[in-house]
């Protein structure tokens, strides 16, 4: 994850995005926390009244650019020159070694075949997945466009195909989300909403937080059942399976974060502010974790 950093492939941006603004919202969590829960808690300067608003706005910033990429990614699936496959890992120790090679091969089309150190499941926003047929067989092939090659576009040459497509409906999803979030940040800071009028709170911050969250929640919640093979059977050994579950979880803690504030219960509020950014945190990590199985060198870098 540290040692091969694959930035022409726009999914990896989209899941760093998403970590860092999920640390970034962790952290603001802590800050505003500490003091809702202990009112001795010796809070530095300007503590809630910049760095709270700061992080709110560096971690809303990562979430809107990372809905903005995934949609762009959505229109480079299966346009890549590069083919990635992974299937059950002892077809292919068996395969590879019996020719002689430890990873992979470059095969007569110029498509490269990685070897995965576990089955990979993954369909969702960030997947290439060709269907679900093919994620259900136990092979999954990875062929995105990269930042930069011939086959690479920033506006779909097929709407009505693209539009039909779960990564980009996901997409879109994430990106109205993430730009109905942005818009309860200004107001944190001093002096941008007068306080004076009650309804003001009510249309600038709480009603951004919940509908925005319930984006996420929906996509999310899409994803979790995309990953099952039965709507009823978690599939809890399934990466992208875990990262859809947490983000779902994040999702619900945004979404209790203005429930609470409709409520006037700010402690409740920035304890589900915590835990959901904690949540969001832990799936974004599973996602970037699970990606980079299909980088096990630098062919995207």
């Amino acid at each position: 994850m540290f040692s091969i950093y694959p930035v022409r492939d726009l999914n990896w941006v989209v899941a760093v995005a998403f970590v860092i603004g999920s640390v970034v919202f962790t952290i603001g969590a802590v800050f505003q926390l500490l003091p809702a829960t202990d009112p001795t808690y010796p809070v530095f300067p300007n503590q809630l009244e910049l760095a709270v608003p700061l992080c709110t706005l560096l971690g809303a910033a990562m979430f809107l650019i990372a809905g903005i990429f995934a949609l762009i990614a959505s229109f480079n699936v299966d346009r890549g020159e590069f083919k990635i496959h992974i299937r059950d890992p002892k077809y292919y120790k068996r395969k590879y070694k019996d020719m002689g090679l430890d990873h992979g091969v470059r095969n007569e089309n110029g498509d490269i075949e990685k070897l995965s150190g576990s089955k990979l499941e993954r369909i969702g926003t960030n997947s290439s997945v060709s269907s679900k047929n093919s994620w259900n067989s136990g092979e999954k092939i990875y062929r995105p466009a990269l930042i930069g090659d011939s086959n690479w576009v920033w506006w779909p040459t097929e709407l009505g195909r693209t539009f039909r497509t779960l990564p980009f409906q996901l997409g879109l999803m994430q990106f109205i989300g993430g730009s109905i979030l942005s818009i309860s940040v200004a107001p944190g800071f001093p002096g941008v909403l007068s306080m004076t009028d009650p309804m003001a709170p009510v249309i600038f911050v709480f009603t951004p937080l919940v509908v925005g969250s319930s984006f996420f929640i929906v996509a999310n919640a899409i994803l979790i059942f995309q990953c099952q093979n039965h709507w009823y059977k978690p599939n809890l050994n399934s990466a992208p399976w875990q990262a859809s579950f947490w983000s779902f979880l994040g999702a619900i803690g945004f979404f209790g974060t203005g429930f609470f504030l409709f409520l006037s219960d700010p402690v409740s509020s920035s304890w589900s502010n915590f835990w959901g950014s904690m949540a969001f945190l832990i799936g974004a990590i599973i996602q970037w974790y699970d990606l980079m199985a299909f980088h096990p060198d630098d062919w995207a870098a």
